[in-house]
C-alpha cells in the first residue's frame, strides 16, 4: 500500500478517535469540601506532634486536633517546674491545681464539650461530691453541685470527613490555668506580670502515652515594690531562699503533661484510721443518712501480679524509677538502695521486683519534669530544704499515677551552722513566752506559748500564712525529715568522734543518711503517711543490740523521724542509722497492696479489717502528724525507744560528753574556735531539747487508735503513769542545775562566731542565752495548760495513785531554790531562774494575769509562803549578791502577800490583783 495512503488512514483513525472522545460526556470531579480545604490549609507546613494527643505549633500558639468522638471524654493535665528559683518554686515540684488544695497532689482532670459551632468549654466534673444515677435525690443534688467551667477555647477549623476539630488551646498553657501569675505575686509580694513577648514554647514531644509541652516563661515585677516577709520565710519573695539575680526578672520553665484518662482495672481501696495512708476523699450522697458521709480511698499504685495464682510473680506494671542525671555519681548507689528498700515489703506479698530503678536516658528527648515518669532528682537551694516526696493521684480513685523525689544537695553542707540559731530565742522573747506560758489570762495563749517553746522554729504568723496559701491552691509540703536530719549531721559527727565510735566515718554516715531519707520519701510516694509512734518499738536497751536493730530497724517504721542511734554512739559501736524497714511498714504495705480479690471496695472490708485489727500490737501502732508534738509524749518527732525517757537520759549524757570533749580537745593548733563553739552550743541546745521533750510527760496523756476487740487494744486516752511523770521532772530539771553549764573561763572568753562570715564580733551573751532557755523550761513546768492537765489526771487516776499538783510544786521548789536550803552561793544564772520562779508563783497565786484553776492558786500561794521563809533565812545568813538577791525576793513576796490579802480560795484576779511590772518591768 502506498505510503501516502497509510498516513491518511492513520490520521483518519486518530481524527475518528478524537472525535469519539469529544462526543463522550465528561464525568465531573466532586468539589472538595471547603471546610476540609480550610482545615488542610490551616495545618499545612505546621510542625505536627502526634501521639496520645495530637498538637500543632503555630509560632507561639498551640492547636489541639481533637476527634469529635473524644468530646466529653476525660483528660488529665499536670504541670511541673522544669527549672526553679526558690524553695517554693524549685525544679521538679508539681504546679499544684487550685481545684485540689487539700489533696496529695491530685492530677487535674477535665473534659472538652462543644458549646457552639466555634467554641468548646473546658469542664471539670464535680469530683468532691458524688452520687449514683439511681439516687432518689439525684435531680435535687445535680442542681446544687455543678461542675466547674474553667476554659473557653476557639474552634478554628473542622474536618467533617475525619470528624476532627482544630482547637486553639494556647491559653491552657499560658500559666493562668494553674494560677501561676497569682502564685508568683503572692510569693514575691510584688506586682508580677508575664512578659508575653519573651515567653515562648520551648519544646513539644509526644508519644503513645502523653504529650509534653515545655514552656519558657518570663515575668517582670515592678521595681521597688514591698516584699512579703512572711512568704519569704516560705521560700519565695526576697531573702536568702530566693535564687533570683534580680527580682525584676523572674524566668523559669514549666513542663505540661497532657494525656487521656485511661479506664483501667484499678479498684479503689477504702481507708482505715488505724493504718496511715494519704487519701482521696469525696462526699457521698449515697451515704446521706449515715453519720459519716465521706468516702476515703487510700492513695496507692495499681500493682497486680502477672500470674495471680503464683506465690511469687513479677507485677504487670512495676513501679519504675528514673535516676536523674542531677544525682551526683557518688550518691547514686545510696539513692538507688533507698528506693529499692521497699521491695522487702512487697516480697512478703509475693511480688518480685515490684520497685525498679533505671538510669535517665541520654539525649534531648528526656525531660525530668515529664509527668508520666517517676523521677528521683537532686536539687540545690539556699536554705537546705532536705527532701520532698511528690506523688500524683487520680482524683476519682486515689490511684497513684506518677511520683518524684527531690533531694536537696545542700544537706552535706549543713554540718556547720551558726550556734545563735540553735538558741535563737532572744531574752526578751523568752521572757514573754515564759509569762504567757504560765498564765491563761487570754484564752489559748498558754497553749500557744507552750507550742512555741516546744518548737523554737514555730511562728504563728507563718502557720497562718501557710493556711492562706493553701486556700489559694498551694499545698504545704510538711515533711521536714531530710532537712532536720541534715541540720543534725554536724553534731552527730562530733558525737561519734567524742565517744570514739568505731565502724563508721563521715562518708558512711552521709551514705546511710541518704538511704534512710530516700526510703522515707519513697514511703510517701507509695501512699504512706508519717507514723510518729513507730519510734517506741524497741527499748533503749534493745537499741544497743545490733542484730535486733538490723532485723527490726531503729523504729517500727521508716516513716517516723528518727535520728542517729545514740545508744550505739554512747557504746562506741553498733548500728548508728536506721538500716531497714520496720514491722509497721510491712503491715501498712500489706493493708494497701494485698490482693483481696473482691469485686467492690466494700467487698474488701472484711479482709481489710482482719489486717487493721492487728494495729494495737507492739510495732504496729500508728499515730501521725495531727497527733504529734501535743499532749501525747510518745508521739513526738525525733524521740526514740519504748522507754523514751531512758533514751532522753542517754541523749543528755551523749550531749554532755560531747560538750566536755569539745572543751578538752578543740580547737587543734592552727584552727579557729568556730567548730569548738559550734559543738559546745549544739550540745547545750540538745540538752534543752531533751528537757523540753521530757516536759511532755508531766500531765501527759497517752493516745492510740485501737478499736474495741483489736489485738493488743488499749484505752484511747490514758494519763501518763506516775513513775514516768516523776522521772520526766527529774530529767527536765537537770538543765536547771547550777553546775550543768559551768563553762571554763577560756571558753566563755572565746565564744565569737565566725569572723570569715562577718558574725564573729559581738557580745556573745552566753548567760542571757542559757537563762532564756532555762526560763522557757520553767515555763513548761509551770505552764497553765499543763497545770490543768495535772489536775485532770489526778482526778482520773485517784484510785491508782496519782502525780499531784502539790508534789509537782514541791519538786520544782527543790530543783530551783536548792541554794536557799544549803546556804551555797547563788550564781547569776540561778538568780535569773529564781526570779522567774517567783514571778510564776505570784501570777498563779493571784496576779493580774492569772486565770489558773483554784487548786493551782492554793498550791502556788503555799509555795510562795515556803519560798518567803527560805529567802528570809538566807537574807540573814549570807552576804554579797546572794544576800541582796534573797532580800529582793523576800521583799517582792511580802509586797504581794500584803497587797492581795489572800485567804482560802479568794484573792484571784478579781480580788486585788498585783501588777508584776511594777517590780520586774513589763515583758
Amino acid at each position: 500500500m502506498p505510503t501516502s495512503r497509510l498516513i491518511f488512514l492513520a490520521l483518519f483513525s486518530v481524527h475518528t478517535l478524537a472525535f469519539a472522545q469529544d462526543t463522550t460526556p465528561k464525568k465531573e470531579e466532586p468539589k472538595p469540601d471547603p471546610k476540609v480545604v480550610e482545615y488542610d490549609k490551616a495545618i499545612k507546613d505546621l510542625p505536627k506532634f502526634a501521639g496520645a494527643v495530637t498538637l500543632y505549633q503555630r509560632k507561639k500558639e498551640l492547636l489541639l486536633e481533637l476527634p469529635e468522638s473524644q468530646l466529653g471524654k476525660l483528660y488529665c493535665l499536670q504541670a511541673g517546674w522544669n527549672t526553679g528559683f526558690s524553695v517554693t518554686f524549685q525544679q521538679g515540684l508539681p504546679v499544684e491545681s487550685p481545684s485540689y488544695p487539700n489533696s496529695f497532689g491530685a492530677v487535674d482532670i477535665f473534659k472538652l464539650e462543644k458549646q457552639s459551632e466555634d467554641r468548646v468549654w473546658l469542664i471539670r466534673p464535680n469530683t468532691k461530691h458524688r452520687w449514683s444515677p439511681d439516687n432518689p435525690f439525684s435531680e435535687a443534688i445535680s442542681r446544687s453541685f455543678p461542675p466547674a467551667y474553667l476554659g473557653d477555647y476557639r474552634i478554628e477549623q473542622t474536618h467533617p470527613e475525619k470528624k476532627l476539630l482544630l482547637i486553639n488551646v494556647t491559653p491552657l498553657f499560658s500559666g493562668d490555668f494553674f494560677s501561676v501569675t497569682k502564685s508568683l505575686s503572692l510569693a514575691s509580694g510584688l506586682q508580677v506580670s508575664p512578659d508575653r513577648e519573651k515567653s515562648r514554647i520551648d519544646r513539644i514531644s509526644t508519644n503513645s502515652d502523653v504529650a509534653n509541652v515545655r514552656m519558657d516563661y518570663y515575668y517582670t515585677a515592678q521595681e521597688g515594690g514591698p516584699t512579703n516577709p512572711l512568704l519569704a520565710l516560705l521560700g519565695g519573695g526576697g531573702g536568702a531562699e530566693n535564687h533570683l539575680e534580680d527580682t525584676r526578672s523572674i524566668n523559669f520553665k514549666l513542663t505540661y503533661s497532657l494525656y487521656p484518662r485511661q479506664e483501667t482495672d484499678y479498684k479503689p481501696r477504702l481507708a482505715d484510721p488505724r493504718i496511715g495512708y494519704f487519701t482521696t476523699d469525696h462526699f457521698s450522697f449515697d451515704r446521706y443518712f449515715k453519720a459519716d458521709r465521706n468516702v476515703r480511698f487510700i492513695n496507692r499504685w495499681n500493682l497486680k501480679k502477672k500470674d495471680p495464682t503464683a506465690d511469687v510473680s513479677e507485677p504487670v506494671k512495676p513501679i519504675v524509677w528514673v535516676l536523674d542525671r542531677s544525682v551526683p555519681k557518688q550518691y547514686r548507689e545510696a539513692t538507688k538502695k533507698g528506693i529499692l528498700s521497699w521491695n522487702k515489703a512487697f516480697e512478703k506479698l509475693g511480688y518480685k521486683n515490684a520497685v525498679q530503678v533505671i538510669s535517665a536516658p541520654e539525649g534531648p528527648d528526656y525531660d525530668h519534669a515529664d509527668g508520666r515518669q517517676n523521677v528521683v532528682r537532686w536539687t540545690v537551694t539556699n536554705s537546705g530544704d532536705g527532701a520532698i516526696a511528690l506523688a500524683r493521684t487520680d482524683p476519682m480513685t486515689g490511684e497513684i499515677l506518677n511520683a518524684s523525689i527531690n533531694m536537696d544537695g545542700t544537706f552535706a553542707t549543713m554540718v556547720h551552722q551558726d550556734y545563735d540559731s540553735l538558741l535563737a530565742t532572744d531574752p526578751s522573747t523568752a521572757r514573754n513566752l515564759f509569762r504567757r506560758s504560765i498564765s491563761d489570762a487570754v484564752p489559748g495563749q498558754s497553749e500557744l506559748a507552750e507550742r512555741q517553746i516546744f518548737e523554737p522554729g514555730y511562728r504563728p504568723e507563718v502557720e497562718r500564712g501557710r493556711k492562706a496559701l493553701e486556700s489559694q491552691g498551694w499545698r504545704g509540703h510538711s515533711c521536714q525529715y531530710g532537712a532536720e536530719r541534715g541540720r543534725r549531721l554536724g553534731q552527730n559527727l562530733a558525737a561519734l568522734e567524742a565517744n570514739n565510735a568505731v565502724g563508721i566515718n563521715r562518708s558512711d554516715l552521709i551514705d546511710q543518711y541518704i538511704v534512710d531519707v530516700i526510703a522515707h520519701e519513697m514511703g510517701h510516694c507509695l501512699g504512706l503517711r508519717h507514723n510518729f509512734t513507730a519510734s517506741t518499738n524497741l527499748s533503749t536497751a534493745e537499741m544497743g543490740n545490733p542484730a535486733l536493730v538490723n532485723q527490726q530497724g531503729l523504729a517500727a517504721s521508716t516513716m517516723d523521724y528518727v535520728d542517729i542511734n545514740l545508744v550505739a554512739v554512747l557504746q562506741g559501736r553498733g548500728v548508728y542509722v536506721n538500716p531497714t524497714l520496720g514491722p509497721y511498714d510491712m503491715h501498712a504495705i500489706r493493708y494497701g497492696y494485698t490482693d483481696l480479690r473482691a469485686d467492690t471496695p466494700e467487698g474488701e472490708l472484711f479482709g481489710l479489717s482482719q489486717i487493721a485489727k492487728l494495729s494495737g500490737q507492739r510495732g504496729l501502732e500508728f499515730m501521725t502528724d495531727e497527733d504529734a508534738d501535743r499532749s501525747d509524749p510518745r508521739v513526738v518527732r525525733f524521740d526514740n525507744a519504748r522507754d523514751p525517757l531512758n533514751y532522753s537520759a542517754v541523749a543528755m549524757q551523749v550531749a554532755d560528753r560531747t560538750m566536755r570533749w569539745a572543751i578538752r580537745e578543740l580547737p587543734k593548733p592552727g584552727e579557729s574556735y568556730v567548730r569548738r563553739n559550734d559543738v559546745i552550743m549544739k550540745a547545750i541546745a540538745a540538752q534543752f531539747r531533751e528537757a523540753r521533750f521530757s516536759a511532755r510527760f508531766i500531765g501527759g496523756i497517752s493516745a492510740n487508735r485501737s478499736y474495741r476487740g483489736d489485738l493488743g487494744a488499749k484505752p484511747n486516752l490514758t494519763p501518763v503513769d506516775v513513775a514516768s511523770q516523776r522521772q520526766a521532772l527529774g530529767l527536765m530539771t537537770l538543765v536547771l542545775k547550777p553546775e550543768r553549764f559551768d563553762l571554763p573561763d577560756d571558753v566563755l572568753n572565746s565564744m565569737a562566731a565566725d569572723f570569715d562570715q562577718g558574725t564573729g564580733a559581738g557580745s556573745a551573751a552566753i548567760r542571757s542565752l542559757i537563762a532564756s532557755q532555762q526560763a522557757m523550761i520553767l515555763g513548761l513546768a509551770m505552764n497553765a495548760s499543763r497545770i490543768s492537765r495535772i489536775i485532770e489526771n489526778d482526778y482520773k487516776m485517784r484510785e491508782k495513785g496519782s502525780y499531784t499538783l502539790r508534789e509537782h510544786y514541791a519538786a520544782l521548789a527543790n530543783a530551783v531554790m536548792s541554794e536557799m536550803a544549803t546556804g551555797k552561793s547563788i550564781s547569776g544564772l540561778r538568780r535569773d531562774l529564781q526570779r522567774n520562779y517567783v514571778v510564776a508563783l505570784i501570777e498563779q497565786a493571784g496576779g493580774t494575769e492569772s486565770a489558773v484553776r483554784d487548786d493551782a492558786q492554793l498550791v502556788a500561794l503555799a509555795s510562795l509562803k515556803d519560798c518567803l521563809a527560805q529567802c528570809q533565812k538566807v537574807a540573814k545568813s549570807s552576804s554579797g549578791m546572794s544576800q541582796l538577791h534573797a532580800q529582793q525576793l523576800a521583799s517582792t513576796i511580802t509586797m504581794f502577800l500584803g497587797r492581795t490579802r489572800v485567804t482560802g480560795i479568794s484573792g484571784g484576779a478579781s480580788s486585788g490583783g498585783f501588777d508584776l511590772s511594777s517590780l520586774f518591768g513589763k515583758p
